[in-house]
């Protein structure tokens, strides 16, 4: 099958799931304060074309009731916390020590907040997976503070979340953080939303095979 044509396919179904699992978002209580596993993409100057002259990097951070194979596919249920815009300077790619804020600057040591547009999410938002569905939780605003201790990276977030009370989540990933660095794979200046797309794609392909499976049942 075209790859292009089952990339399609897959977000078609990420959308009918999504509008069937008709959740209530859940409560800061019920998303998981300790983080254990995940990954960074590195982007480079992803936003050259717009005039920004600070570099990009994506965080994807699970709980430990998550679990991800070697090939990428999620099981279990838990928190997932990810990060689609997080501006580092042009010089690095990984994240320096220090504390990151929620702006709309585009510089240095900033990360955007979430947004949802047509059903798409990107920016800040935290991603409750069930065993019948998942929900999001987008985040308004709040920082995150990175630090290195030997060979692990602690990530402590305070974000405040898009929700009636817009109480505020805190949690803390502390482990082994892989980077990718996608700069010499990614197309030329790829379109924001092809990025949101493959990144939603990629993050819910095991709750895909599975609930395929269970209908091939």
């Amino acid at each position: 099958m075209n790859r292009r044509l089952l990339f399609i396919l897959t977000i078609g179904i990420v959308l009918l799931l999504a509008s069937a699992c008709g959740s209530n978002p859940p409560e800061p209580s019920q998303f998981a304060k300790r983080l254990d596993k995940g990954y960074a993409t590195y982007y480079g100057n992803y936003y050259a074309a717009e005039g920004l002259d600070a570099h990009l990097l994506s965080l994807d951070i699970y709980s430990p009731t998550i679990t991800i194979d070697s090939a990428g596919r999620i099981g279990g249920t838990g928190t997932n916390v990810y990060l689609s815009d997080i501006f580092i300077p042009n010089d690095e790619i990984f994240m320096r020590r220090g504390e990151y804020k929620c702006d709309t600057t585009y510089k240095p040591f900033t990360f955007l907040a979430g947004i949802e547009y047509e059903g798409h999410y990107s920016g800040a938002y935290l991603l409750s997976i069930k065993e019948n569905g998942y929900s999001v939780t987008l985040v308004k605003s709040g920082t995150m503070m990175v630090s290195y201790v030997s060979d692990s990276t602690i990530i402590n977030f305070e974000l405040m979340l898009d929700n009636p009370g817009r109480t505020t989540y805190t949690g803390e990933y502390r482990g082994v953080l892989p980077y990718y660095d996608t700069t010499n794979t990614i197309e030329q200046q790829p379109s924001a939303l092809r990025r949101i797309l493959s990144a939603t794609a990629r993050r819910e392909s095991a709750f895909l095979n599975q609930q395929l499976t269970e209908a091939d049942e």
